[in-house]
């Protein structure tokens, strides 16, 4: 009887079987080290955001209306948009634009130990709040 060398058709699917397994598992990882970078972008921009608000309205000798609301996808369109509005008096809410990427929130504090400004940014997808700073003046 001759002996024949190689694998049986049991080892070859139990060894595909393993293989697949730790590639859906390395796939796995993989998409969420991606989610996990997104939104780490995301929070770092919006601290940028929120941040190039506060400094804003810490530099502006201009009153701030209460409770402005707008909404913008990065720091150069904020920086746009925040210093026609707070030229305009009037303005106390834009349209909203589910299309853009942040909304943000801009209040006034006068409170008795605390004066200045709370910036909020919220992602407008998840409508969720990313980071809320506070300019104090």
């Amino acid at each position: 009887m001759k002996k024949y060398k190689g694998f049986t058709l049991i080892e070859i699917v139990l060894i595909s079987a393993v293989i697949s397994g730790i590639l859906i598992a390395v796939c796995n990882l993989h998409l969420r080290a991606i989610n996990i970078n997104n939104t780490s972008k995301d929070k770092e921009e919006a601290f940028y955001i929120a941040r190039s608000a506060c400094e804003i309205c810490r530099s502006q000798d201009i009153e701030i209306p209460d409770g402005i609301i707008f909404y913008a996808d990065d720091n150069y369109e904020l920086i746009n948009k925040f210093g026609k509005i707070i030229k305009e008096v009037d303005i106390n809410l834009l349209p909203q634009q589910s299309y853009k990427k942040y909304r943000i929130e801009v209040k006034r504090i006068d409170g008795s130990y605390l004066s200045g400004v709370k910036v909020s940014v919220f992602n407008v997808n998840k409508d969720e709040l990313i980071i809320s700073l506070v300019s104090i003046r």
